[in-house]
C-alpha cells in the first residue's frame, strides 16, 4: 500500500477481482452487467484500500482521546406519586378480562 491518502486510482493493488464481484452478485441474488462489475469492482477495490489504511491506524498504540464534553448520568429520586386505579387504567380498554388488559396471543396458544 502506498500510504498516501488519495482516492484508489487503480494504481494500487486491485483488492478484489471482477470475479469476485460477480460472486458477491450472485451471492447477494443481484444481477449485473460486466460494466456494473467493473464499475463496483473499482469501488470496492477503493473502499477495502481505505480500510486498509485505517487499520493501520487503529494498530498504532494511541491513548484514547479525552470526549469534548463531560457525560453525566440524570437520576431522579424515586418518589411515591399519584397513581391510576385499576377501573381508571382499564377504562378504555378494548378487552377487559378478570380486571386485566385482555390482549391477543403473539405465541400461539390460548395463554
Amino acid at each position: 500500500m502506498s500510504g498516501n491518502s488519495a482516492p484508489y486510482s487503480g494504481a494500487e493493488t486491485a483488492k478484489l477481482t471482477t470475479d469476485d464481484v460477480r460472486r458477491i452478485a450472485h451471492t447477494a441474488q443481484i444481477e449485473i452487467t460486466d460494466e456494473e462489475a467493473s464499475s463496483l469492482q473499482r469501488d470496492l477495490s477503493a473502499i477495502l484500500v481505505g480500510v486498509e489504511s485505517l487499520t493501520e491506524f487503529a494498530q498504532l498504540d494511541v491513548e484514547a482521546s479525552v470526549r469534548p464534553f463531560a457525560l453525566t448520568n440524570v437520576t431522579r429520586a424515586d418518589k411515591p406519586m399519584d397513581v391510576l386505579t385499576r377501573a381508571e387504567a382499564l377504562q378504555n380498554a378494548p378487552e377487559v378480562e378478570d380486571g386485566m388488559f385482555k390482549v391477543s396471543s403473539i405465541l400461539g396458544g390460548e395463554h
